[in-house]
């Protein structure tokens, strides 16, 4: 909120600031319900759709939303991350099973160890099954299924199918570029199939309409002709270093 507020000052624009309570979170979700013709568990269309509906009986006719500036501009601090997962995998597997994740994972008190703890942290107790960073925040193929599904659904389904079809869209980009393939599978998946779902369905449902100037077709376009390393420097991206 607090950089809302400055952005609103900067732009000398009349912000409206609102708290979800309980009670609409328990009010969306049989209208979110109804919205989705599938199972969909972004829970910040909740918020989306309470800006929406406020926007919507102020008289707004048309939202602008920001959805795409990081996954175009390398905005997301997962591309820098995933610098790192590249690399680690071409660490030899025998060293990182028999020294590496014993420091990381096993030693007693390795989270008093800075560079021990930040390597835990990154790569989590799962062993870092999959080497892409995005996928670590968005699948939960390390969590433990028995406790959350019955063993005959289980049995019945491929738990490994989501992450399958993570690693075909990000080597399926046709680059050397681990930045330009992470933003492919962004492109691909993470807008396509959740963002973009979430506003435009959010703000069909509240009654409004809404465009994305940052995924313009010709700004698209010249996003692509810039070169990666001006996008995301070393470990930091460009764009969230400077606007956040």
């Amino acid at each position: 909120m607090k950089f809302a507020r400055i952005a609103a000052q900067r732009l000398g624009a009349r912000a409206h600031e609102y708290y979800l309570t309980p009670d609409d979170v328990v009010e969306a979700i049989p209208i979110i319900a109804r919205a989705y013709d599938e199972p969909f568990g972004n829970d910040s269309a909740v918020p989306t759709y309470f800006c929406a509906k406020m926007a919507r009986e102020d008289g707004v006719q048309v939202l602008l939303a920001g959805d795409g500036g990081d996954e175009i501009f390398g905005g997301n601090t997962r591309y820098a991350k995933q610098k790192v997962f590249e690399a680690y995998g071409r660490i030899p597997m025998a060293l990182r099973r028999a020294l590496i994740e014993p420091l990381a994972f096993s030693l007693p008190g390795n989270d008093r160890i800075a560079p021990l703890r930040k390597l835990g942290a990154t790569f989590g107790r799962r062993r870092c099954r999959c080497r892409i960073a995005w996928k670590r925040t968005t699948f939960s193929t390390d969590r433990r299924f028995a406790d959350v599904f019955e063993p005959d659904f289980l049995a019945a389904v491929d738990i490994d199918e989501p992450l399958a079809m993570v690693r075909e869209v990000y080597q399926r980009a046709d680059s050397a570029s681990s930045l330009n393939r992470m933003m492919h599978l962004d492109l691909k998946l993470t807008l396509a199939d959740n963002d973009l779902r979430k506003v435009s369905r959010m703000c069909d449902v509240a009654g409004i309409e809404v465009r994305y100037p940052l995924l313009d077709d010709e700004l698209v376009e010249f996003s692509g002709e810039i070169p990666a390393a001006l996008k995301v420097k070393g470990s930091s991206s460009a764009t969230s270093s400077s606007t956040r």
